[in-house]
């Protein structure tokens, strides 16, 4: 359960970036957490997960990209996905196009 609502979290969030994931969405690959790159405009404070959503999703850079990992654990719900999506959809999508 905690794979399918991965899988069906980084298509979507990938959908809405326009940016494509690091690796297959196959068992082998993933099984509860994934990177997924996002967009590197200055304008983009992925701090705002938390600080307006309080979503825990740890970003990193490597190489000048920016990343988000995403983690599913059982307690998780489909609701929490929907937060997660217009979450990001607001931070990321929203900023970008400001």
């Amino acid at each position: 359960a905690c794979h399918a609502l991965l899988v069906e979290a980084r298509s979507r969030i990938a959908e809405m970036t326009g940016l494509a994931p690091i690796c297959p969405g196959s068992p082998e690959w993933i099984s509860q957490l994934c990177v997924l790159p996002m967009p590197t405009s200055p304008e983009i404070d992925l701090g705002r997960l938390w600080k307006q959503y309080q979503i825990e999703a740890p970003i990193t850079i490597w190489r000048d990209r920016r990343f988000v990992r995403i983690s599913i654990q059982a307690y998780n719900t489909p609701a929490d996905i929907e937060r997660l999506i217009e979450a990001i959809g607001a931070v990321v999508v929203d900023a970008g196009a400001e």
